[in-house]
Order: structure tokens, then C-alpha cells, then sequence
């Protein structure tokens, strides 16, 4: 049995697994295991999301742009959290005061 605890059923929770649990998008869409031991690996997020390219047309009017990152594609777990706050990860080095989802 699927039994999903956590952040996704709180009312006033802003974290992802809220929007993804309000887009409709049960427990079991992302995580595979039951119950869940791993966090979601990036190729799962871009299933839907995309990645590379893409996924840079999508932010290309935030200056600079998160996702194309002269470090390459990164694991969306360095910036993006499920079941906490997200993090700016590009905030160790730089100061451009990025809100992430």
C-alpha cells in the first residue's frame, strides 16, 4: 500500500512536492520504490521538465539564465528540493539573488 507523509499534504507548504501533489501528480509519479529510500534522480525530472537546451529556453528571460550554467547540466536536486526549500546553489560564488522554485 502507497501511503504518502510529508510536505505534499500540507495546506500551506510551498514546496515542490506541494505543486507537483496540486498539478495532480501523486507520490508514485516520480519516486519508484515503495516506500521512497532514494531521492528522485535527475533523468526522472526531465521526463517532463527537459534538460540541456531545452530546459535553458524555458528561464531565457532570467539574466543570467539558471540552467545554462557554464558548469554544465546539474543534478536539479543542487538547486531544486522536493520536501524542503530550494536552494541557489550558483549563491557560493555568486550574488545575483536568484529565487528558486
Amino acid at each position: 500500500m502507497w501511503i504518502c507523509i510529508g510536505s505534499a499534504g500540507a495546506a500551506d507548504d510551498n514546496t515542490l512536492a506541494t505543486t507537483h501533489a496540486h498539478a495532480g501528480l501523486p507520490c508514485m509519479a516520480c519516486h519508484v520504490e515503495n516506500p521512497p529510500a532514494q531521492p528522485v534522480a535527475t533523468e526522472t525530472c526531465t521526463v517532463c521538465h527537459g534538460l540541456g537546451q531545452g530546459l535553458a529556453e524555458t528561464t531565457a528571460e532570467i539574466e543570467p539564465n539558471p540552467h545554462a550554467s557554464h558548469k554544465g547540466d546539474l543534478p536539479c536536486a543542487s538547486c531544486h528540493r522536493m520536501h524542503s526549500a530550494s536552494v541557489d546553489a550558483c549563491a557560493g560564488c555568486h550574488s545575483w539573488g536568484y529565487t528558486v522554485p
